[in-house]
């Protein structure tokens, strides 16, 4: 029995490490080096402009790999119970992309029109059994609607 219970424990464990390491985490980082690298980036008017972007997309992932490092640790070291590390993992990483999200949007960045159409279309076609669009998508696609 102890043992099923050790065998439970570890998979949950396996299981919630998996889901951290996901490539989602990794998106927004990604996706701002490959706009930058592509030319879909036509201006950045925060006063660092591009090179403003590219450090903070640097950032970014170094703050994620930190949420990873807590996690991890929480989890492996100190043994805490998966869904509490799960839980707070998540909070924080939501703090950190709506924290992201506001930066973005301060720093004015003009996209190409390539992007704009692409991105309109893919919100448009969003596959409602996903579930809804998050809030601030929602504005996104307002935004674009309106350009």
């Amino acid at each position: 029995m102890l043992e099923q219970t050790h065998d439970q424990d570890m998979k949950e464990r396996i299981q919630a490490i998996l889901g951290l390491m996901g490539g989602y985490l990794d998106a927004v980082h990604n996706r701002i080096l490959e706009l930058l690298a592509w030319g879909d980036i036509v201006e950045v008017k925060a006063p660092q402009g591009i090179e403003g972007l590219r450090a903070f997309a640097d950032e970014l992932r170094q703050r994620v790999d930190q949420l990873r490092e807590q996690f991890l640790r929480e989890l492996l070291i100190e043994r805490r119970p998966v869904g509490t590390c799960v839980a707070r993992f998540a909070v924080s990483a939501q703090k950190l992309f709506e924290e992201a999200a506001q930066r973005l949007e301060q720093m004015g960045i003009v996209y190409s029109e390539r992007v704009r159409e692409t991105t309109l279309r893919v919100l448009q076609e969003w596959p409602h059994e996903e579930g809804p669009l998050c809030p601030e998508v929602e504005v996104l696609l307002q935004k674009l609607r309106e350009d």
